[in-house]
């Protein structure tokens, strides 16, 4: 018999309040929890995978949303390396990063906190079930769960330490595809089940978010309810995200660069919202701004990029550091008189992704015993 007594809560004790839900990405992946992202093939399911991991290990905002900045690992069951660093190119490109100062060689670069398992001669069941037994893990989950803990170790050392991290923060872990992963019956719910609690079991274990990509059945397109198997894959995530090509007039999804993003389920988020984003050059981008105009973090930084120049020819000593009052270099970018209007959280992440892309960087001046940090354009970036 199984031992509730520590999962039974007594009301007529005081229990602290836990606070209000956490986010990977902001109302739209809940940390700690398992999240789905189903789409037909072709339509980039994978490629929004490996975008949302790289997003999230250099805490760049994605589709106006702000990431928690944290370790991610894809498990790319499907996808050759080549294939991989193919698509990996091209998101960090689309993110305004040169490939070779994102992936410096033997230097620690913005993306250490990004890795991904590709297909190999291995088999890919993490997770199996047969007629005459219970559902249980594979071998090949015991070699992964060894590499995935190895590297969430590894990549949490490269952030500041954070003693009030909430649970699942310990890392992103993105599974592609559940077809491959989960050796299992899909319209078997009890079999479904077992995958969901193996899951919830791993992501406690291992302090991480988890999202599972999935192709939607053809019926489920045909009605609009865009998963799979057992409802039971449904109900037993909280958020479930379904990337497709929009609708036509005539009813029919043209085959095209545009995609429309919705999310179907949302136990803790905004409900029925969907967004719409665009395929360029290997990397998703916001329809808002798929023409080429900037969007608002976009300007954001490129103003703080201006201020530095214009304080650089005035003489103006900005400092990266909060510390530092009316010269700390996001609180002097926004009271610029042609500053966009921002708060100035998003002016932090602004600078914080220059920082992290070494489009800006600091240096010291002053006294050689106490030396002061300024905020310069780096010599590659200067015109």
């Amino acid at each position: 018999m199984p031992d509730l007594e520590p999962h039974s809560l007594l009301f007529g004790y005081r229990y602290a309040y836990p606070g209000p839900q956490q986010w990977a990405w902001q109302n739209r992946l809940p940390l700690g929890e398992i999240s789905s992202i189903y789409g037909e093939g072709g339509t980039g399911k994978s490629l929004l995978a490996l975008q949302l991991a790289a997003h999230i290990a250099v805490g760049r905002d994605l589709f106006g949303q702000p990431l928690r900045r944290m370790p991610a690992y894809v498990i790319a069951l499907e996808d050759s390396a080549d294939e991989v660093i193919r698509r990996v190119y091209g998101i960090v490109r689309g993110m305004g990063y040169d490939p070779a100062e994102a992936f410096p060689i033997n230097q620690v670069g913005p993306f250490a906190g990004l890795g991904v398992l590709t297909r190999g001669p291995y088999d890919p069941a993490l997770f199996t079930a047969s007629i005459d037994t219970l559902p249980t893990t594979t071998p090949t989950w015991g070699s992964v769960k060894l590499i995935v803990d190895q590297f969430f170790n590894a990549g949490i050392s490269c952030l500041p330490f954070d003693p009030q991290a909430p649970p699942g923060s310990r890392g992103l872990l993105i599974i592609d595809n559940i077809a491959l992963a989960f050796d299992v019956d899909e319209n078997s719910k009890r079999e479904v089940k077992e995958v969901l609690r193996f899951v919830r079991d791993m992501a406690k274990e291992l302090d991480v978010t988890v999202v599972l990509i999935a192709h939607p059945s053809k019926a489920s397109m045909r009605d609009g309810t865009n998963f799979g198997g057992s409802v039971q894959w449904s109900n037993g995530v909280r958020q479930r995200v379904t990337l497709a090509w929009p609708k036509g007039e005539d009813g029919h999804a043209p085959i095209g660069t545009a995609r429309h993003l919705s999310f179907d389920k949302s136990n803790y988020g905004p409900k029925g919202e969907s967004i719409e984003i665009e395929y360029h050059e290997g990397y998703f981008v916001h329809r808002e701004t798929a023409d080429g105009s900037a969007s608002s973090a976009d300007r954001i930084a490129e103003h703080i990029v201006a201020v530095v120049e214009r304080a650089k020819r005035a003489g103006v000593n900005l400092s990266p550091s909060p510390h530092a009052g009316k010269t700390y270099l996001p609180t002097f970018a926004m009271r610029a008189e042609d500053a966009p209007r921002a708060k100035r959280t998003e002016y932090e992440r602004a600078f914080n992704r220059l920082l992290d892309s070494g489009r800006l960087t600091t240096e010291e001046y002053g006294a050689a015993k106490k030396p002061s940090y300024r905020v310069i354009i780096r010599a590659t970036e200067k015109k």
